[in-house]
């Protein structure tokens, strides 16, 4: 009797959660009570099962907003159709798989904790976005965004796609002077891809491309250090107080 009392308040918008108050069931839905709302949301994030992504992703997509996909376990073809999708509306998929971002100061994921600055990085490589991010970091030297693109986006299959739009949002960006793009082993064919628009960019792009003959990792953060201003310093490192032996054999 209870719940019925409850139930038949609720839908005369009686003392219980009334129908305005109430969450949104859909991305779409959300996306429009904050335009309703004067605070006009940018961004979705998505963080479901991976057999459930693209679904959500397709549909934040579709309400005007770019998508970051937490979700792993995403199927490739699903991947690829997204960011077809995305190409097609001027909106940028971050992921499958992105575990790390950093946008307009706000850290998504596994994201480090770092100083704003100048320095943009594009990451299809989580481990390697946060290494350069540290790095800079300790060398005082900021950054404006970090945007993951998830793992196998220089891949074959995928292309690159949300590798290049991530690059021109940077380039577009007035707050970002330089961009670090580090990636996974990527594709050759893609590789070279990337590197023609990155050379064609207002913006100074320093590649991290794994396996391509590239600069590592340290070496480019000490590059972009350099061009800042910042200088290089004596990087942190932690080490056992004492190293034990090494057994015969070993």
């Amino acid at each position: 009797a209870t719940a019925e009392t409850e139930l038949a308040a609720m839908s005369a918008g009686g003392h219980g959660a009334a129908p305005a108050d109430a969450p949104s069931r859909t991305l779409r839905t959300a996306a429009r009570q904050a335009e309703a709302q004067g605070r006009p949301a940018t961004l979705a994030l998505v963080s479901v099962p991976g057999r459930y992504a693209a679904a959500e992703s397709f549909d934040a997509l579709e309400a005007g907003l770019d998508v970051l996909v937490f979700s792993d376990n995403v199927p490739l073809e699903q991947e690829v159709a997204l960011k077809r999708t995305a190409e097609e509306l001027d909106r940028l998929v971050m992921g499958p798989d992105c575990g790390t971002a950093v946008v307009g100061g706000a850290g998504l994921g596994f994201a480090n904790t770092v100083r704003p600055g100048p320095v943009g990085v594009v990451a299809a490589s989580g481990t390697g976005a946060q290494q350069v991010m540290c790095l800079l970091d300790a060398a005082g030297v900021g950054i404006s965004h970090c945007l993951g693109v998830g793992g196998r986006d220089l891949s074959a299959a995928v292309g690159g796609t949300s590798t290049r739009r991530a690059l021109r949002m940077l380039d577009e960006d007035p707050a970002t002077e330089r961009i670090v793009l580090v990636s996974k082993p990527p594709a050759p064919q893609v590789a070279e891809d990337v590197r023609r628009l990155a050379e064609g960019l207002q913006t100074p792009v320093h590649t991290v491309l794994v396996g391509t003959g590239d600069s590592d990792i340290t070496a480019a953060a000490a590059e972009v250090a350099a061009a800042a201003g910042a200088g290089v310093p004596q990087w942190p490192y932690w080490l056992p107080a004492q190293t034990p032996p090494r057994r015969a054999g070993a």
